[in-house]
């Protein structure tokens, strides 16, 4: 979820900088719709850290080859490199779904530059990046497009990876999105074969269609399956940092918590607490003496 404008009340915002007085920095904003500017203190409790839930589809790489097998592509051998097919994203805890995916036309010439721009924004914009395999994949891919674009650094975010919290935390059996969603029943990957990624590639509108169909449903099975794992989350972002509230659950911001003891750290012992809307454990910051 965006913050909302506190003047009309707008979830279209986005970042602005930074501001400084005398209680420290604080984050800037800007309202698309009233064009606002206001920053953090104005801001009530109920505030709540951008969190973006994303996935890509990227276009294969093209080269020549003579054998099928423990192969070695040479730079010269290559037709076409990779780029970005189309992307989905949505805000935590919101129904809309962003998308962007190439035209037939732009899928010619492999031209990703109009849709790394979109998704530029929202990085931007974001606090907190949720995706599956995003550290390895999805994020490093992107940042390497908008690098060929001459695109900044987005601002800093933090990342949640569902696929490396999985296999810290569990041992399942396998951890792709699809297995980690039956498992849970909150839903599967939608059926598909190499035969759509070549006629994306060609250009097909209805294959395009298709892919951001299938692009779509990833982001939403991720949503489901974050709500599912993440009281299992290890290092899971502290979401009362944003908005500086105490007495309630770091992770989803309910203030129905239990005491459930004390955590000894090496020289120190902490307050443990346990979310009882979420299920997450965790301690305070300030030690017992």
């Amino acid at each position: 979820m965006n913050i909302a404008c506190p003047r009309c009340g707008s979830p279209h915002t986005r970042k602005r900088g930074w501001a400084i007085d005398r209680s420290g920095q604080k984050q800037r904003y800007n309202c698309r719709d009233c064009g606002a500017d206001f920053s953090e203190k104005d801001i009530g409790e109920e505030a709540f850290p951008a969190v973006l839930l994303m996935d890509i589809e990227t276009l294969p790489i093209v080269a020549y080859t003579w054998e099928t097998y423990n192969v070695n592509i040479n730079k010269d051998q290559i037709i076409k490199d990779w780029s970005i097919l189309c992307w989905s994203a949505k805000w935590l805890d919101d129904p809309r779904m962003i998308t962007g995916c190439l035209t037939p036309k732009e899928v010619k010439t492999r031209n990703d530059k109009r849709i790394c721009q979109i998704m530029w924004k929202l990085f931007d914009e974001a606090d907190v990046i949720i995706a599956q395999n995003g550290r390895r994949f999805d994020i490093p891919k992107l940042n390497t497009r908008f690098w060929l674009h001459r695109m900044p650094q987005p601002s800093s975010y933090k990342i949640i990876d569902t696929l490396e919290a999985a296999r810290k935390s569990f041992g399942m059996t396998f951890n792709s999105l699809d297995y980690l969603g039956r498992y849970l029943e909150v839903g599967g990957k939608l059926k598909t074969d190499f035969l759509l990624w070549k006629n994306c590639d060609r250009g097909d509108k209805d294959a395009l269609a298709r892919m951001s169909e299938y692009n779509q449903n990833d982001v939403m099975l991720l949503e489901s399956v974050y709500m599912k794992m993440r009281n299992w989350i290890p290092g899971h972002p502290k979401f009362t940092v944003y908005n500086k509230v105490v007495g309630v659950c770091p992770v989803c911001l309910s203030s129905d918590i239990s005491n459930v003891g004390l955590y000894t750290a090496t020289v120190r012992q902490y307050m443990e607490w346990r979310c009882n809307g979420c299920g997450v454990i965790y301690h305070s910051t300030k030690p017992e003496k």
